[in-house]
């Protein structure tokens, strides 16, 4: 893999990881057009979403991908929650 390449992964992983990390989303949604990541229009299933990536990012903190566990918990979203990797507590 080039310099370039690594870079523009690195950006997009900390773009990405700030985007999600911040729960807004105007900020989510513009992430996600800056790098051409479809999103879904309806609120929950966004949401869902947004919290289903969240759980599987190893390097978020613990403390936010266990938040996510919980919205995904607390609004019925047992298909997600089911793939919640073991590690994550909540």
């Amino acid at each position: 893999m080039d310099d370039a390449t690594r870079d523009e992964i690195a950006a997009f992983v900390a773009e990405r990881n700030a985007a999600l990390l911040s729960l807004d989303e105007a900020v989510i949604r513009a992430y996600a057009v800056k790098w051409k990541a479809p999103l879904p229009a309806e609120p929950w299933v966004f949401w869902a979403a947004v919290h289903s990536a969240r759980v599987h990012i190893t390097n978020l903190p613990m403390e936010a991908r266990t938040l996510s566990k919980r919205w995904l918990r607390d609004n019925g979203a047992e298909r997600l929650l089911a793939q919640v990797p073991a590690d994550v507590p909540g």
